[in-house]
């Protein structure tokens, strides 16, 4: 097992990006959760920032899309750039259920470090002595965020935890963002506390926790993504292959897409030259897609 504390800043940046293709970084982390590979710990103080921030965020993710030009789609993919211009009402859609997911997790899953008088007196000194998180400025919320934390992790003796955020200038070293600010140091190795700075930019998204971490670390969610599509396969040829009840002996290889083909063609009431040669040609190829259409033609009470 491992726990993972991450930023407010991150699943904001998190809740925003590749809402559509599959293989993305919010799903990639919520499976690693979901199946108890990782350990998500929060604090009293993230959970008020996420409730504070998560409707603003989505208010202006979605302004940006309305008044989209192709160029700024960017914004929402990390990975790869926009070959078409994403749905308002699809990506609300995809907002809200990963706000309904992340409201869970804070919620009713993740361990919660809380606070207390003595947190908030050491957050106080640390500010006044300019200490890191407070070094560049006044960081007192980050400030209990970190001391919630570690006192949360010195009851979890030998368990491995990172925490990532994007705010480099209150936790990161002055000349190197990747690096722990060296004050911060000692603290976070007396508690196997491992600092990861999460990167937001388009080209290193993410990469140093995902690539360069959880991904050697933890089972792979393409190989998920992959068997569940081969059982999504297989349950959909089963499915096409009962027709009223009666199998149709066709070969597996590509049997599915041209099913659908022959149903997207049942359902029209004029076929093209295109359709029609498209059904010459496969029922030339097995007589299992003529009877399959005729019958998916009776079903839509064509014959």
């Amino acid at each position: 097992m491992m726990y993972i504390a991450i930023d407010t800043c991150v699943w904001l940046e998190l809740l925003k990006v590749d809402t559509h293709p599959p293989y993305n970084h919010f799903d990639e982390l919520f499976y690693w959760l979901d199946n108890k590979y990782l350990t998500c710990i929060t604090t009293q103080n993230m959970i008020r920032e996420w409730d504070r921030h998560k409707v603003n965020s989505k208010s202006t993710l979605l302004q940006a899309l309305k008044a989209i030009s192709k160029d700024s789609a960017e914004i929402f993919t990390s990975t790869t750039p926009i070959d078409t211009i994403y749905s308002p009402d699809l990506v609300e859609s995809a907002l809200d259920n990963r706000i309904a997911r992340l409201d869970f997790l804070f919620k009713s899953v993740a361990e919660v470090a809380v606070e207390n008088e003595n947190i908030y007196v050491k957050a106080a000194r640390r500010n006044l002595e300019c200490l890191p998180p407070n070094h560049t400025g006044d960081s007192y919320r980050d400030t209990i965020n970190l001391l919630s934390l570690t006192e949360h992790l010195k009851h979890k003796v030998g368990v491995p935890c990172i925490f990532t955020t994007i705010n480099y200038k209150d936790f990161s070293d002055t000349k190197n963002r990747y690096h722990l600010h060296e004050l911060l140091e000692p603290e976070f190795n007396s508690l196997g506390l491992q600092y990861i700075f999460f990167d937001n930019d388009k080209k290193n998204f993410a990469r140093k926790l995902f690539d360069g971490t959880l991904r050697k670390l933890l089972p792979s969610f393409l190989d998920y993504l992959k068997l569940k599509k081969e059982q999504d396969e297989k349950a959909k040829i089963a499915k096409v292959r009962k027709v009223h009840d009666e199998d149709i002996d066709i070969p597996d290889s590509d049997f599915v897409t041209n099913c659908v083909e022959l149903d997207r063609i049942a359902s029209k009431s004029s076929p093209t030259a295109l359709d029609q040669h498209l059904l010459s040609y496969l029922f030339n190829q097995h007589e299992g897609y003529e009877k399959y259409f005729l019958r998916k033609l009776a079903e839509n009470g064509m014959v």
